[in-house]
């Protein structure tokens, strides 16, 4: 993930009083405590005070996922195991291959059901959107007035993290690359 790397994002964030961070289609879970374990360790005792992740997706289901944080080893296989140790822990009571996200972790990010075409309850203004891997379910048009939302809801540095595939290109003028990831393709 590119957040631990974006001095940028980070400089915003720590200069922000309120840190918000929104992972707009967060799935079963791993992206939103993702981003909480790498600004945990970018920016000590940062987490829980006044910073929250706010973690959003369509499907209930995943959502009823992420809220049990339970994750099996092969979920996070691709975490570093010196980070895994801090990410998750054994709680008790986990059946074996199974992890528990960390309580200071869970406790910096809230999950919400919210359809993204629909009215957004938030207000006020983020350091950093991520709402990856999501062009594909959307129109043009639609993409074009959700980016239109999502930079209305972004502070002076604008962070919008997307999925390696999905570019604005033709859809929206109020954000510039900063950084393009090279994927050897």
């Amino acid at each position: 993930m590119g957040i631990g790397t974006d001095s940028k994002l980070l400089e915003s964030i720590k200069q922000s009083r309120k840190k918000r961070i929104w992972s707009s289609a967060c799935s079963p879970g791993q992206e939103p405590y993702s981003i909480a374990l790498v600004m945990q360790e970018a920016i000590p005792k940062l987490l829980g005070h006044d910073s929250r992740i706010l973690a959003t997706d369509l499907d209930s289901d995943v959502l009823a996922h992420a809220k049990r944080d339970l994750y099996t080893d092969e979920s996070l296989a691709a975490i570093h195991p010196d980070r895994l140790r801090t990410f998750s822990k054994g709680d008790g009571g986990e059946r074996h291959g199974q992890n528990r996200v960390s309580r200071q972790l869970r406790e910096s990010v809230v999950f919400r059901h919210l359809n993204l075409m629909d009215a957004w309850p938030m207000c006020g203004s983020f350091d950093a959107i991520f709402c990856r891997n999501v062009l594909i379910y959307f129109t043009k048009e639609m993409q074009r007035v959700l980016f239109e939302r999502i930079a209305d809801l972004l502070g002076v540095v604008k962070c919008l993290f997307l999925g390696h595939s999905e570019s604005l290109t033709e859809l929206n003028d109020r954000f510039e690359y900063a950084a393009r990831k090279s994927t050897g393709r």
